[in-house]
């Protein structure tokens, strides 16, 4: 059983050397860091699915909701709804480093 699962990690390593991080598996091993590898490269698979099936059914896919959410908040900030704070990932150019003040 603990060869077919060996085997099946080498077989299955291919499409995870793009997700496969050194720094975790210095944190917690090579094995913890397979797994997370194969999780990740499984969740790739899906949303690559995920979003075939948007298009194909005229659908935006994640990344076009993504974008269209952002227009949602900037435009909220614009109005004075929202302040640029409360959402830094978006603003992280705009916001002064409060290091940097």
């Amino acid at each position: 059983m603990v060869h077919a699962q060996v085997f099946g990690l080498v077989a299955d390593m291919a499409p995870m050397t793009k997700f496969f991080d050194k720094k975790l598996e210095e944190e917690l091993g090579t094995g913890a860091a397979l797994q997370i590898a194969g999780m990740a490269a499984e969740l790739g698979a899906r949303i690559e699915t995920y979003n075939a099936l948007q298009k194909a059914n005229g659908m935006p896919t994640l990344d076009e909701e993504w974008e269209e959410a952002e227009d949602y908040v900037r435009q909220m900030v614009a109005r004075g709804e929202a302040r640029r704070e409360d959402y830094p990932d978006l603003f992280e150019d705009e916001i002064p480093d409060a290091e940097g003040e």
